[in-house]
């Protein structure tokens, strides 16, 4: 699978996920990383919350709100 990001810019960078809001592959320089929180039961009708990550992409990410790069970017000189 390639980066769908990437393709647009006419490179073919293979990815190393898929977003989990489109299903699009991403490269380590497009994806996101984000948390969801998933209901986790704990008894009977009882549900508490549990944080996980999640991969994005730049698109989704954009939509969704709150989203770290999954590279660090250089600082600015």
């Amino acid at each position: 699978m390639i980066c769908l990001d990437c393709t647009s810019q006419d490179r073919t960078t293979p990815a190393v996920g898929a977003c989990t809001s489109c299903g699009s592959g991403i490269c380590s320089a497009h994806a996101r990383v984000t948390v969801h929180e998933y209901p986790q039961p704990s008894g009977p009708g009882i549900h508490t919350p549990h944080p996980v990550r999640a991969l994005v992409c730049a698109g989704c990410a954009s939509t969704i709100g709150h989203s770290e790069p999954l590279l660090a970017q250089p600082a600015a000189m």
